[in-house]
């Protein structure tokens, strides 16, 4: 008797367990895709129609749903939080939906004060940075919009209270306690603008045989940088080219504007070289030039067909 209680209780506890696997990777099932240009998808557990701008390249699909899971939204758009009945304005940025509905995870279009998990106190959270949501809709991981004071009793021994500035990054447990704080680092520049990137000789107003078509060139940072200026050049036969924009794109996809081609008089012609003033930080890495109109964008031999471009920039220390 006692050996099939055993059997009995054996062969439930492996059903259990198999049960639990398959429904684990039900819910994790999901696959990778690309976007060559910006385009409307519908976020899972979305009803059809209902659609959403994502920026070009990596976004992730539920296998069973269809829907898109994670991507980079292109858009600024109020939605609902995942497990709340609250809803908030999120930006562009990479963007997280659960299929029972609402955001898991995005970037916030401004400061906003929400509930953190537990819902043991509202902060302001800053805008422009993502956050992330627990289990009760409260905020698990976010950034601090003002000086906000935290207990560090779970981070180090006899930690007590403190006042942590502007641009904190927290992290919270089930129960609403910071397990992790960051403060904003105080970085430093050198002062000095380089040319980060620079793949042609040409002066504006010159030809060169140059034509139009010039592809995205890629470039390296071995160091953190902040991106003062970026040009690109479009000679088109002395005609130069309508105002466009231009970004810059991560080797994970992320990307780094687009920001507006400002007019800047003193060229043969104003619109033939392209120029924008970002003053962004970006980490090192490698980054694709994003130029918004390739077909006028000046190559030649020289440039390996890439488009013209000149990116100047301060390294951070």
């Amino acid at each position: 008797m006692s050996r099939k209680i055993h059997v009995t209780f054996f062969i439930v506890l492996l059903m259990c367990a198999l049960m639990f696997g398959f429904f684990s990777t039900e819910v994790q099932a999901r696959t990778q895709k690309r976007l060559s240009k910006r385009t409307r998808l519908r976020p899972v557990n979305w009803r059809p129609g209902r659609k959403l701008w994502f920026a070009a390249g990596n976004y992730w699909i539920d296998d069973l749903e269809k829907g898109v899971q994670s991507g980079t939204l292109d858009q600024t758009v109020t939605l609902k939080i995942w497990n709340s009945k609250r809803s908030v304005s999120f930006g562009k940025g990479f963007i997280r939906f659960e299929r029972g509905g609402g955001v898991k995870k995005g970037v916030l279009a401004r400061d906003t004060t929400l509930y953190v998990v537990n819902r043991k106190r509202q902060i302001k959270f800053m805008g422009g940075k993502s956050v992330e949501f627990g289990w009760d809709g409260g905020v698990m991981k976010g950034t601090v919009a003002q000086g906000t004071a935290f207990s560090t009793s779970l981070i180090k021994r006899g930690g007590g209270t403190k006042t942590f500035p502007k641009g904190t990054r927290v992290t919270f447990n089930g129960a609403g306690v910071p397990t992790s704080i960051v403060a904003p680092s105080r970085t430093t520049t050198s002062g000095r603008v380089r040319t980060l990137f620079k793949n042609h000789k040409m002066k504006p107003g010159e030809s060169r045989t140059v034509k139009g078509g010039g592809t995205s060139p890629r470039f390296v940072l071995k160091y953190p940088c902040k991106i003062t200026r970026i040009m690109t050049y479009h000679f088109n036969n002395m005609r130069g080219s309508p105002i466009g924009t231009i970004a810059l794109r991560s080797a994970s996809g992320k990307v780094y504007g687009p920001w507006k081609v400002e007019r800047r008089p003193g060229f043969p012609i104003e619109s033939m070289q392209w120029s924008v003033d970002p003053n962004v930080v970006i980490p090192a890495g490698t980054y694709t030039v994003i130029d918004s109109n390739p077909g006028t964008w000046s190559q030649n031999s020289a440039s390996r067909g890439h488009g013209m471009t000149i990116v100047n920039g301060i390294r951070i220390k």
